[in-house]
């Protein structure tokens, strides 16, 4: 993959000084680069731009949000498999929402984003796994600038400080049922999605993730449209009486599910 970026930075850079690069104006990210390069190197300065560094950056935009988003589906159907009623749930307003667009005329062939402030269960059921999985327990690491007092305890200059959102997931004070898995976290009293200041899955502040607005449309939009198709179960290999060994996973960068295999079957 890093031959493959590196050949089309490489393009760019033969395609910019075929056109003048000087007078051209950039057309992507590569050409920005390419064009401060030629500026830096021409002032005398051959260290701060470098090949490997555009690489990298390029790199890390395709895969940046990549793995997050794929665990972050992988448990929500894992969590559909392992509790089957919540699964019909989410399939009964899927169906009545289909129904309604038919009845109005509307295409009823995909769920998109139009669609999502009425789907208030399946929101509340993503958020639910966002919280109870808590995919990235530790957030980005921030250094206190200054001596700081909060909440009667002294926070020293340069200190290390961590955000634990798991903490926050799991704390008895912000959640009902914080051990189990309760979309009713996310509903007010007439069943409608009401989302919670206390869910950090993307954290928070300035430092928060910056892709969470296309991450949050893609995973809705895939789950959605999985859920109205198909009906998911544990595969032979798996217990339901394990549930919840299977569910604890494991922990490393991010938190991946155990081993498992799920059954895809076609609801119409």
């Amino acid at each position: 993959m890093f031959q493959f970026v590196q050949g089309e930075v490489l393009k760019r850079r033969q395609l910019l000084n075929c056109q003048q690069p000087k007078s051209s104006p950039a057309q992507c990210l590569t050409d920005a680069y390419n064009l401060a390069k030629v500026q830096a190197e021409s002032a005398g300065d051959f260290e701060t731009y470098s090949d490997f560094q555009i690489v990298r950056v390029c790199m890390e935009l395709f895969f940046g949000g990549t793995a997050t988003t794929a665990r972050s589906l992988e448990w929500l159907l894992l969590y559909m498999a392992a509790y089957p009623d919540e699964q019909s749930k989410v399939q009964q307003e899927l169906d009545q929402l289909i129904h309604r667009n038919q009845d109005t005329n509307k295409s009823a062939e995909e769920i998109c984003l139009d669609d999502r402030d009425s789907l208030h269960y399946t929101q509340a059921v993503i958020d639910e796994c966002y919280r109870r999985v808590s995919l990235s327990s530790n957030g980005t690491f921030h250094r206190a600038t200054r001596d700081a007092e909060l909440r009667g305890y002294l926070i020293p200059k340069d200190a290390a400080l961590m955000p634990l959102a798991y903490a926050v997931h799991h704390s008895e004070r912000h959640w009902s049922h914080p051990q189990g898995f309760h979309p009713g976290h996310f509903l007010d009293n007439d069943g409608r999605y009401q989302p919670s200041r206390y869910l950090i899955p993307f954290m928070i502040g300035r430092r928060a993730c910056l892709g969470e607005g296309l991450a949050r449309q893609e995973i809705f939009l895939i789950f959605a449209n999985l859920m109205r198709r198909y009906r998911v179960e544990l595969g032979s290999d798996c217990c339901y009486g394990d549930r919840e060994k299977l569910l604890e996973g494991r922990l490393s960068l991010i938190r991946v599910p155990e081993k498992h295999t799920l059954r895809f079957s076609r609801r119409f």
